[in-house]
């Protein structure tokens, strides 16, 4: 069920193009272009030691595995939408499951696992 969910909210949401550029929805317009520059300067920068691109001279402090693979999967020929389309929805996925996972956990109840998770 999650996972129809985010794929709607991530087709409607990364990267549409028009005439005049690609657009973002609100729900990812702040987000999706530092993520965006990260990947590209993975992808033609050569950064490594990671470096923060829009400060070049300090290095990175942001978490950078999930840009990096996005970097990656540029660089094998993805176009942009498709390229954080996936790495989006893995790391969702993963979301959703590591709290369903806590929830049970705690409650010892797939119910109320699944009711934690939905709530949040």
């Amino acid at each position: 069920m999650f996972g129809w969910i985010f794929c709607y909210v991530f087709y409607t949401g990364m990267f549409h193009p028009k005439e005049n550029g690609l657009y973002l929805t609100a729900t990812s317009w702040y987000d999706m272009p530092y993520h965006l520059a990260l990947a590209d300067s993975f992808l033609y920068g050569r950064n490594f030691p990671p470096l923060y691109p829009v400060f070049p001279s300090e290095l990175l402090r942001y978490p950078f595995l999930p840009d990096f693979y996005a970097g990656m999967l540029m660089k094998l020929g993805l176009g942009t939408w498709p390229t954080f389309a996936i790495t989006s929805f893995v790391a969702a996925m993963i979301l959703v499951a590591a709290v369903y996972q806590f929830g049970r956990r705690l409650t010892d109840s797939n119910l109320a696992a699944f009711f934690s998770t939905l709530l949040f």
